[in-house]
């Protein structure tokens, strides 16, 4: 985590979804001043304003499935940094018991959103051609004159890579602009800047 002074004068700023692993559920907050009866949950992973995020790369954050949002996870040696958490609300919904499949805590809106200040020049809705080769969470991408849609670039990077999975030639999804921006971890498929564990 970084202090945050003032506001940032670079990046693009998003709403993005924040994964934060498992979610624990209890129904009793206790405190010095006395005890609640009343659910809560904590996360397995929780982030916090000044964290630094890597795009999370699961087939579930599809354009549809997250509402055109990304999703990030704290950063990790594997996927690396694409940005910084400027701000976090609270969770969408509660869920009444422990959860640990993240399609399920995708689709029951179990997370949170936060603006995130993402490392990169812009961001734009367009058509990903999945078909032939599915496009992972922060594949790089090339466009097809021809098709007139935005197919996987394997591991060359060329300034655009996707937020969203993609198997469909149909799909939607949201393309990063993001020239010198390259693999930044161990996954040479994913868009990051570099990050150590």
């Amino acid at each position: 985590m970084v202090d945050i002074a003032g506001d940032f004068d670079f990046g693009y700023p998003l709403t993005a979804i924040l994964y934060e692993g498992n979610i624990t559920v209890k129904t009793a907050l206790h405190t010095t001043a006395g005890s609640v009866k009343r659910t809560n949950c904590e996360f397995a992973a929780e982030l916090d304003v000044g964290d630094y995020v890597g795009l999370h790369v699961d087939t579930a954050n599809t354009y549809s499935a997250t509402k055109g949002l990304p999703v990030v996870k704290a950063a990790a040696a594997a996927e690396g940094i694409i940005g910084i958490v400027e701000k976090i609300e609270a969770i969408r919904k509660m869920p009444s018991s422990d959860q640990s499949t993240w399609s399920t805590m995708l689709s029951s809106g179990y997370y949170r959103v936060a603006r995130v200040i993402f490392f990169i020049e812009g961001a734009f809705v367009g058509t990903i051609d999945g078909s032939s080769t599915a496009v992972e969470v922060g594949a790089p991408l090339k466009y097809d004159v021809s098709a007139g849609k935005w197919v996987d670039n394997g591991t060359t990077f060329g300034g655009f890579f996707s937020f969203h999975y993609s198997d469909s030639a149909t799909a939607k999804g949201l393309i990063a602009i993001a020239p010198g921006v390259g693999a930044g971890g161990t996954n040479d498929d994913c868009a990051g800047l570099s990050a150590q564990a």
